[in-house]
């Protein structure tokens, strides 16, 4: 006859299956995660492919620009998920001077994307280009930004403009510059990323058009109240 196993023996096999049931799970989310981070790879290099196509019209665009006084900070504040980030009149100033904003691709050590901001010489910091990285790590993507150096008085991130007792205006939210030192916010890259840089153009004329619906809507209503004026005077 065959020896009942103990409690113990049985509590031994039960820890035993549940480890190698463990280890079986953590296998298989590795591998997800292999796979995830190959799937990064075939969009990163899709992506760089699509940038040099893309690279022609840039230029053009550039080209034509460059004598639109402030056209990139309109851009940014007619993005309805960026405009609180420029809204500060001191930040829309600063970012009169933003000439463009460009993208490129690395993979060496490391896959990472790179925003560049190119400023024109300005009141508010020395920086000719500021940047912003999203660098792919074993963990995930990674962002770091640019140090600004701002001029005496100027820093748009700071509560005091360097003026004894004096406090400057603050942002009424966090500012596109306050975002160059935020290591944690990978939205607004991708917005910039995905959703700005193509489609800069038809963002700076946005908020025409809605004018322009807003001031026929007006007409409109001035209309309907001169008919019921008129009504009212019959």
């Amino acid at each position: 006859m065959l020896a009942k196993k103990s409690r113990t023996d049985q509590e031994d096999v039960g820890q035993e299956e549940e480890d190698a049931t463990m280890k079986a799970l953590n296998d298989i989310q590795e591998e997800f995660g292999a796979l995830q981070k190959s799937f990064s790879k075939d969009i990163f290099d899709l992506q760089k492919q699509h940038a040099l196509k893309k690279k022609p019209l840039i230029e053009k665009r550039k080209e034509c620009i460059k004598n639109i006084d402030g056209f990139w900070a309109t851009v940014l504040q007619n993005h309805q998920s960026l405009t609180d980030l420029c809204s500060d009149e001191d930040v829309f100033n600063a970012l009169r001077s933003l000439e463009d904003i460009s993208i490129t691709y690395g993979d060496s050590p490391k896959i990472s994307v790179t925003l560049h901001f190119h400023f024109k010489e300005n009141e508010y910091f020395s920086d000719r280009v500021l940047t912003k990285t999203m660098t792919m790590e074993d963990d995930g993507w990674k962002v770091q930004g640019s140090q600004i150096n701002w001029k005496a008085g100027k820093d748009l991130t700071a509560e005091n403009d360097g003026h004894a007792g004096k406090k400057r205006s603050q942002p009424e939210s966090f500012s596109i510059f306050s975002w160059f030192g935020d290591e944690e916010d990978n939205e607004v890259f991708e917005l910039l990323k995905d959703e700005v840089i193509d489609n800069a153009i038809t963002l700076y004329f946005d908020d025409d058009e809605q004018g322009d619906e807003g001031e026929e809507g007006d007409e409109d209503d001035d209309g309907e109240e001169d008919g019921d004026s008129e009504e009212d005077g019959e």
